[in-house]
C-alpha cells in the first residue's frame, strides 16, 4: 500500500515539475511573440512613414506640375488677349501696352 501511496506521491510531483516548466515556457513564449510584435510594429511604423512620404512628394510634384500647366496656359490667354487688344489701339497706346505686358 505504501508502494501505491508513494508512486501517487512521485506522480503528483512528476506532475507538478511538468506543470511548472509549462508555464514557465508560456512566459518565455509570451515574452518572444511581444517582442516580435514590437518588432513588426516598429517596422510597420517605418514603413508607413516611408510611404506617406513618397505619397506626399509624388502628390507635391503633381500639384507642382499642375499649377505650372495652368500658370502657361493663363500666360497664353492673356497674351493672346493683349495681342488682340492691340489690334484695335492707337500705335501709342500699344506701344505703352506692349512695354507693360512683355
Amino acid at each position: 500500500m505504501e508502494d501505491i501511496i508513494g508512486m501517487i506521491a512521485e506522480t503528483e510531483q512528476k506532475a507538478s515539475d511538468i506543470k511548472e516548466r509549462a508555464k514557465a515556457r508560456a512566459a518565455e513564449i509570451v515574452t518572444e511573440a511581444e517582442k516580435r510584435a514590437m518588432e513588426i510594429v516598429k517596422a510597420s511604423e517605418s514603413e508607413c512613414a516611408a510611404l506617406s512620404a513618397k505619397i506626399l512628394s509624388e502628390a507635391n510634384t503633381e500639384a507642382d506640375a499642375a499649377y505650372e500647366a495652368a500658370l502657361q496656359e493663363s500666360r497664353a490667354s492673356a497674351t493672346a488677349y493683349a495681342d488682340q487688344i492691340l489690334e484695335h489701339v492707337e500705335p501709342q497706346v500699344a506701344a505703352v501696352v506692349g512695354r507693360i505686358v512683355k
